[in-house]
């Protein structure tokens, strides 16, 4: 069964939302490292076993499914804006996810925007707010989803961006 632009743009943004959320479908990295490796439960320090949202193991920044650079076989001719990437996912050859952290959502979203408008690219939606931010840009067989989420409980404190790109 192939996977349509839509369906492949819809997992991207339900993942880039959870992402920028807090809160991640992918699995975690395993810990082989710090634990007790006696095999019995217990421990002189409990707070290294703590399955808790501290423990490292558990950060979306430490999945293996996840990038931190612009994903591999993305187009050049897509702009993208002068923000430090957070994440990234290639999902096939004709899809990819990037979240930025963002320092103002109101002004990177704008300047993004800007950055697409000023590119040729069409934008039929561009909402953007103090608490978050919608915009879809169109150009040749591209469409570009741009959510912006103005203080999330991430990885990162703060507002993020999530581009979606898909090729049709």
């Amino acid at each position: 069964m192939k996977t349509t632009p839509l369906q492949a743009a819809t997992a991207v943004s339900i993942a880039a939302l959870l992402l920028l959320s807090g809160c991640s479908l992918l699995p975690g990295v395993p810990d082989f490292g710090g634990g007790n490796s006696s095999g019995d439960n217990s421990s002189d320090n409990d707070s290294d076993n703590d399955n808790d949202s501290d423990n490292e193991s558990d950060d979306a920044g430490d999945n293996p499914f996840l990038d931190h650079d612009v994903p591999d076989g993305f187009p050049s001719d897509i702009p993208l804006p002068d923000l430090d990437i957070s994440y990234s996912l290639a999902v096939s050859e004709d899809s990819w996810g990037i979240v930025y952290e963002a320092n103002d959502l109101e002004d990177d979203f704008g300047d993004l925007s800007d950055l697409y408008e000023g590119d040729g690219w069409e934008s039929p939606m561009n909402n953007v707010s103090e608490d978050g931010a919608l915009a879809v840009f169109t150009k040749g067989d591209y469409t570009v989803q741009a959510i912006g989420v103005a203080d999330a409980d991430t990885d990162f404190d703060g507002p993020g961006i999530s581009l979606t790109i898909v090729r049709a």
